[in-house]
């Protein structure tokens, strides 16, 4: 205290040490990224919800992690924007453009090119394109949406997209994919995950970047 040596008493649970403006002093962190929600399901379920979690007061752009574990052959993966409890998977109007890379059993099938099927469907395809419909099979999914409440305009979301066979062979499928959700008159406020089978296993972070 610029006379004698004084002791810093201990912090609360959660502070970090920082240095103030003369002298070391306990605090939080401020951060730009902010967790919002985080599940981890073993659930055998067929979807899970995820109700009135954007906030575009606060946050400029949001992204999601979904790893997800299907319990059965046939079984593909979709993604829907929600409004409340409401479903958006009423029209077409999830529109999409992207690529798709793949690596097959014979260590040497490596291909990548783009897919026509971008014309207005009911839902996002989580599992995007070539998507192996084995059961175990699991798909890791991070996507990015901006400005999800505003209407009036057309909202984006940006799709990076992996997954890899349980059955111990080489098949690996990697994608990019761009969508353009056209229905421009209802908020979006919530985000669904669903499947035409049922989840082993989903896990769902979703963060925002503060404004």
């Amino acid at each position: 205290d610029g006379s004698g040596l004084q002791r810093l008493a201990k912090g609360t649970s959660g502070n970090v040490l920082k240095q103030g403006t003369n002298h070391p002093e306990w605090g939080t962190i401020s951060s730009d990224w902010v967790k919002i929600n985080y599940t981890d399901s073993t659930s055998a379920v067929s979807s899970h919800e995820f109700q009135n979690v954007f906030d575009d007061s606060t946050y400029s752009a949001y992204k999601i992690f979904i790893t997800s574990e299907i319990a059965g052959g046939g079984d593909q993966i979709y993604g829907y924007f929600m409004n409340g409890s409401t479903v958006l998977n009423n029209n077409n109007a999830y529109y999409k453009g992207g690529v798709v890379g793949y690596r097959q059993t014979d260590n040497s099938a490596n291909t990548a090119g783009p897919n026509s099927d971008g014309d207005g469907r009911p839902s996002l395809d989580i599992g995007n394109w070539g998507q192996s419909d084995a059961t175990g099979a699991v798909t890791f999914n991070s996507l990015e949406v901006w400005g999800p409440l505003a209407t009036g305009r057309y909202r984006g979301i940006m799709s990076h997209y992996g997954q890899r066979d349980n059955s111990g062979t080489d098949f690996i499928v990697g994608g990019f994919a761009i969508y353009q959700y056209n229905e421009n008159s209802t908020p979006v406020n919530g985000f669904r995950i669903d499947t035409n089978g049922t989840f082993e296993r989903v896990t769902f972070a979703l963060y925002g970047i503060k404004k």
